[in-house]
């Protein structure tokens, strides 16, 4: 996709695209409209729509653009709050209809007090509550407490029902992340109870639901490493529990720990970082086998995707982005003869501080490669964070980690090669203010590649 090719597609003034194929492109991204027709149609319910905030967005330019809505409510009743997701997607005309006829087919359990879909005919787009997603089905079963409790019972090991009780009334299900027609996280909380003694004890797990058939290849790399990783003293990874292929879910058991995202916030971090850094020169060394393997240029055609999303975005990038995407075609030389298992979207949020571990979460990218690409996506979100007053001491802490990395893993220390990993994650990382619709997404994504521009001129931070 090049700017050449996309004529009809400018950015306004408040930096929504304008898309003269998608006439409800304005609609999805104004959230006092989407609050408006939501309330609209709520009207009467026992849940009152208080807010409404855009968390994800998937835009493809003159195809269709899905974005994602977190929804605060009230209960009018109980004056309880709660979160509820929906999205909205807008369509071509030749594409409308029939997306209209699929959603006759949407015969879900839905919570009463909301619309299950809402068909905007002149806007050519449809607002829906996550559990109406058709492409993860297996949602509106999550939801219910009685069935769920019949899966746990019946799929999790050591939670046989002549064993345990599980009340339905106590369960606490919350979807903690939510991208339509992709995947969500789901998180269970609900207490035992033995049914020899009548001993209680709390229950938590995580559920990933996949639209593909992801989850059979992520459990059985996730029983892997968790073996591995018993044996470790530098890092623990969630219990894979049971995949269920036929729903596409993958239940997990609840990893205690404060993420590292948040203990970045109160300074000094120094020994966290070097704590992180071992760990992940621990994961890299785990043995897995038959893992797929991506070369250096199956992810740098990834990339180029990335870049023409952010020049049909931002015309002006468009230098920026060839210059970077130039100098990233010397990764190859440097680093074809280093593989070992990646981890492949490692950086401070997938990192828990554990009492005597760190926990590293989320194995969904992982595959066989160069290991630095780890390091440099760690590091180019550490040095994304300091923008835009705080690069040095981001700077600092890249340092401190990547040094630790070198010295623990026993890799020679290869400041060219992380240099350009860690300008490869920073392009990477430029399209999503956009992708999570910042207010100032445009100003965020251009500071993004002027700090890659000014890594690589600087030859990184590895001196």
């Amino acid at each position: 996709m090049t700017q050449a090719n996309r004529t009809d597609i400018t950015i306004t003034s408040g930096h929504i695209p304008e898309d003269s194929k998608l006439t409800g492109l304005s609609l999805l991204f104004d959230v006092s409209r989407i609050l408006n027709v939501l309330s609209s149609k709520a009207d009467g319910s026992m849940l009152r729509i208080v807010s409404c905030r855009i968390t994800w967005v998937r835009y493809k330019p003159e195809t269709n653009c899905l974005v994602a809505y977190e929804l605060g409510c009230t209960d009018t009743e109980t004056g309880e709050s709660e979160v509820v997701r929906y999205f909205g997607k807008c369509y071509l005309a030749e594409d409308f209809e029939n997306s209209v006829q699929k959603t006759q087919f949407i015969h879900v359990s839905v919570d009463s007090r909301l619309p299950t879909v809402i068909v905007l005919e002149d806007q050519r787009t449809i607002l829906s509550h996550c559990l109406a997603d058709r492409s993860l089905d297996a949602l509106p079963l999550l939801s219910n407490s009685r069935k769920l409790v019949r899966l746990l019972h019946n799929e999790i090991p050591g939670l046989n029902r002549n064993v345990f009780r599980i009340s339905d009334k106590k369960l606490k299900i919350r979807i903690v992340r939510f991208k339509p027609e992709r995947r969500a996280l789901v998180q269970i909380k609900t207490r035992l109870v033995h049914r020899s003694n009548g001993r209680r004890e709390d229950l938590r797990l995580y559920v990933r639901h996949y639209a593909d058939n992801l989850g059979a290849s992520v459990y059985k790399t996730m029983k892997t490493l968790y073996q591995v990783s018993g044996g470790s003293s530098l890092y623990e990874i969630p219990e894979p529990l049971a995949c269920l292929s036929e729903d596409r879910l993958l239940f997990m058991s609840e990893l205690a720990g404060e993420r590292l995202t948040d203990r970045l916030a109160h300074p000094p971090v120094g020994n966290l970082l070097k704590m992180t850094a071992r760990a992940l020169a621990a994961l890299h060394s785990a043995p897995v086998p038959d893992l797929n393997i991506r070369t250096i240029d199956n992810l740098l055609d990834d990339t180029k995707a990335t870049a023409d999303s952010l020049v049909t975005l931002d015309p002006q990038l468009s230098t920026t982005v060839e210059k970077l995407l130039d100098w990233l075609q010397e990764l190859p030389v440097l680093g074809g003869n280093d593989t070992a298992f990646v981890h492949g979207d490692f950086y401070h949020d997938q990192v828990l501080l554990g009492e005597n571990k760190i926990g590293i979460l989320d194995f969904d990218r992982s595959y066989t490669g160069d290991p630095l690409a780890d390091v440099g996506n760690f590091c180019a979100h550490l040095l994304m964070e300091g923008l835009p007053g705080e690069v040095k001491e981001a700077s600092s802490r890249a340092f401190l980690f990547a040094v630790e990395y070198f010295r623990s893993s026993g890799r020679q220390p290869d400041q060219r090669r992380l240099m350009l990993w860690t300008v490869f994650g920073l392009l990477q990382l430029a399209v999503s203010p956009f992708r999570g619709f910042e207010p100032d997404w445009k100003s965020k994504s251009r500071s993004i590649l002027t700090l890659a521009e000014q890594i690589y001129y600087e030859t990184g931070f590895i001196k």
